[in-house]
């Protein structure tokens, strides 16, 4: 891009036209190239890698790297590697990474979120919910809510004395110890 400078030479030694035209042009050229990166993937999504990489703003080596054909290893969050795919299905949930041969050391990461329906949060109602969790199998008694509440509560006024004993208890002989432990020595 040519800017206003009172050389009118470029470094090659060739004169410079520096105009309104020459910025416009360089300015559309930009433009014309610039493509938002997307917010999200959800599972099921087309990625193509390379309009993602040219979305990025340090991945400009990966996008001209996949624009020449460079092969590219995808590794799924389930750990399945695939080579050679420009353009990738996401059908798992999780981080997708993909390596670009040619493209430096960095590695495009992306993300696939699963659908918006398996993920509902709407509240469920209490009963409903005891309903799922219980086990209906054969042969087992079902306890109610009331019934495991009252167990609970009758162990717990049972033995909560105990406990306070047993703290007070523990905190006697920690004074005791401490005691025996930081009386002076008698000089001989």
């Amino acid at each position: 891009m040519c800017s206003y400078s009172p050389r009118p030479w470029t470094r090659t030694g060739t004169p410079c036209r520096c105009s309104l035209a020459t910025c416009g042009h360089e300015t559309l050229k930009y433009l014309a190239a610039y493509v938002p990166a997307p917010e999200a993937f959800a599972v099921g999504d087309v990625v193509d890698l390379g309009r993602y990489a040219r979305a990025l703003p340090d991945y400009a080596t990966a996008a001209a790297a996949l624009a020449r054909g460079a092969v590219s290893l995808i590794k799924t969050p389930s750990g399945a590697q695939q080579r050679g795919a420009a353009v990738v299905r996401l059908r798992e949930p999780g981080f997708y990474e993909a390596h670009v041969s040619g493209s430096g050391a960095r590695s495009l990461v992306f993300a696939a979120n699963p659908q918006s329906d398996e993920s509902k949060l709407a509240p469920v109602e209490t009963d409903a919910f005891l309903a799922a969790i219980t086990s209906s199998a054969p042969g087992q008694g079902r306890v109610s809510l009331e019934e495991a509440q009252a167990g609970e509560s009758a162990w717990q006024s049972e033995t909560w004395w105990f406990v306070l004993l047993a703290g007070a208890l523990l905190l006697a002989v920690e004074t005791l110890v401490s005691n025996r432990l930081s009386k002076p020595v008698a000089a001989r």
